[in-house]
């Protein structure tokens, strides 16, 4: 995966696909998440908002995989 680099200086994307939310989420420390658990939260247990659907690739805001970590 290629880093992209926004102007602060952070390495993330403000919108992330399933890929990236992943290792958005391992570079908090979550080394056990998988597109799947992204998914699971999003769907079943609410703690994630359902993603935009651009195309047919979904895409998760940072903001809101921040606020899942603080939920976790």
């Amino acid at each position: 995966m290629q880093s992209v680099t926004n102007e602060v200086g952070d390495p993330f994307k403000q919108y992330l696909d399933g890929r990236e939310a992943v290792s958005y989420l391992h570079a908090l420390g979550f080394t056990t998440a998988t597109v799947e658990t992204v998914k699971y939260h999003a769907y079943y247990t609410g703690k994630l908002p359902k993603p935009k659907i651009v195309g047919r690739q979904a895409y998760w805001s940072r903001t809101d995989l921040d606020r899942l970590v603080e939920s976790l």
